[in-house]
């Protein structure tokens, strides 16, 4: 269960530093994270499936992770709620964050992402 947890942890960070590399960085690392029914729902409360996700990728402004849990549920599903903070030339902007894992026989997957923000400060 402890390295579920730090799996997870390791996950999301990394997923927060994926988003400013070069597109084909992050289509190479999330099309091996994403389930291949994952969801998003972007905090302008638009809906993607994987494909509509991965073709939106873009190299992004620098950002950082504050977890705020990591929920396991039984053997197989994982719950992260996180605060995303975009470091862009403005003042800094918070995303909350909640992502829905799943274990697979090749680690951990992200089957649904759901973002709301930026927050106010």
């Amino acid at each position: 269960m402890k390295n579920d947890i730090e799996e997870l942890r390791s996950l999301n960070l990394q997923l927060a530093a994926m988003e400013s590399q070069e597109v084909q960085v992050q289509r190479d690392w999330f099309g091996k994270h994403l389930a291949s029914a994952f969801a998003f729902r972007r905090a302008s409360k638009d809906e993607e499936d994987r494909s509509q996700f991965l073709d939106k990728l873009s190299k992004k402004p620098p950002r950082t992770t504050n977890i705020e849990s990591i929920e396991l549920l039984g053997d197989a599903r994982a719950i992260v709620r996180a605060v995303v903070t975009v470091h862009d030339a403005g003042p800094p902007q918070r995303f909350h964050n909640v992502r829905l894992f799943i274990a697979t026989a090749d680690g951990w997957k992200l089957l649904a992402w759901a973002n709301e923000g930026p927050l106010p400060t």
